[in-house]
């Protein structure tokens, strides 16, 4: 009965993604126009430095923009900012971006879908003055034919503003040679706040999985970190990460062995703690009892350790996020019980080395986004958008040790 739900759940993740590795195809199209129509469920939401917390949602031909000032109880409208003829890619894996400078200000990105099947570009906006004003939508990817430039991930730091994500250029390249290219390639670009445009794309890494979200945080020192689904020797499907600073090598974050020839749309999630440790969560189906893992790394190790396995996977455990304040860690994840969704939690109090059970915080009978896991100063808050009521934003009480 535990296999068949878990080959039942990973079946259900790789059926569209297949086709979309495969090539060209009637099917291929008629999935996409059917993608690109669906009513967004995803929102991008995250703590400005005041102790607001912002929401962006997608509206047609706009992303609209709203407040909190009571920790998510209420929201106010404050923008609307107008994206013109962007069909929004608004899945979980592919949700707006929010993220916030040392002077009040704001940066939105998006990925803008085209009428090509899998293809999009990285677009953004970003606000001087703390949402009152907004600049014309830009497109970050240089690169400019109509494949997949998607998938972005923004974090703004000391070091100033980054942008990741997944691009399908130097496949495209390779097989115009006819030659063989697994996956998609990782790009990222840094933002100039003088001209106010993100400036040359650079190639981080070849070989990444083509439709699996990128996680993106910063070290202590403001040093951007990249950690995405890698296609490790060809086959196998693990996780990589990247300190960008221009001298660290890529190392390998998660050694499940999966050999998959398809992205499970199921990406990691990275937080990094002011000490330097790294907590990751992630998706695998190889073997064992579990289908989400979550590992931490200290400063300067080159694997994770603490290693365990949780979720229900006759539930189809998926998208987990992570976070951390100091010793108190969140873990949070989707099940589906045949009913209803269930957001199920787990609470450590010393950074990640043990945890608490399962708990389940909320359920909802109707479509509902995956959970987000957000912190301000030390507060740790579960969040979770259902479009049909809103926006459901608890505080986690981690007591640390």
């Amino acid at each position: 009965k535990l296999m068949k739900a878990r080959l039942a759940a990973v079946l259900s993740l790789l059926t569209g993604v297949a086709l979309a590795d495969a090539g060209g195809g009637h099917d291929m199209n008629a999935m996409w126009q059917k993608s690109m129509a669906r009513k967004p469920l995803a929102v991008g939401a995250a703590f400005a430095p005041d102790g607001r917390l912002w929401r962006a949602e997608i509206k047609p031909g706009q992303i609209e923009l709203s407040s909190s000032a009571d920790l998510g109880q209420t929201f106010v409208p404050q923008a609307q900012l107008d994206t013109g003829s962007d069909v929004i890619a608004a899945d979980g894996e592919n949700r707006p971006q929010l993220v916030f400078g040392p002077k009040g200000e704001i940066g939105l990105g998006w990925t803008q879908s085209l009428p090509q099947p899998f293809s999009g570009n990285a677009r953004f906006a970003w606000s001087k003055d703390g949402g009152k004003s907004w600049s014309a939508p830009q497109t970050i990817n240089d690169d400019k034919a109509p494949i997949s430039h998607r998938f972005l991930a923004l974090d703004w730091s000391s070091q100033g503003l980054s942008a990741v994500w997944l691009d399908a250029r130097d496949k495209v390249a390779a097989k115009a040679k006819k030659r063989d290219y697994r996956g998609s390639a990782l790009y990222s670009a840094r933002f100039d706040t003088a001209a106010g445009r993100f400036g040359s794309n650079l190639k981080l890494a070849d070989h990444s999985c083509e439709c699996c979200r990128v996680a993106l945080a910063h070290d202590p020192d403001g040093t951007p970190v990249a950690l995405w689904r890698h296609v490790v020797g060809g086959r196998r499907r693990a996780h990589a990460g990247w300190r960008l600073d221009g001298k660290s090598p890529l190392r390998q974050a998660s050694f499940d062995g999966w050999k998959v020839e398809a992205c499970p749309h199921h990406g990691p999630s990275l937080n990094i703690g002011v000490d330097g440790t790294r907590h990751l969560s992630w998706f695998n189906q190889n073997s064992g009892p579990h289908l989400l893992f979550y590992g931490r790394m200290p400063a300067g190790a080159d694997k994770p350790e603490n290693v365990i396995g949780f979720g229900n996977p006759e539930q189809q455990a998926s998208h987990p996020a992570v976070i951390g304040a100091g010793p108190k860690v969140a873990l949070a994840w989707k099940e589906f019980d045949g009913k209803q969704s269930l957001i199920r939690v787990m609470l450590s109090r010393d950074a990640g080395k043990s945890w608490s059970p399962a708990n389940t915080l909320l359920t909802s009978s109707n479509a509902a986004d995956y959970p987000q896991l957000l912190k301000f100063q030390q507060r740790i808050f579960l969040f979770w958008h259902l479009p049909d009521q809103g926006s459901k934003v608890l505080e986690l009480a981690v007591e640390a040790k």
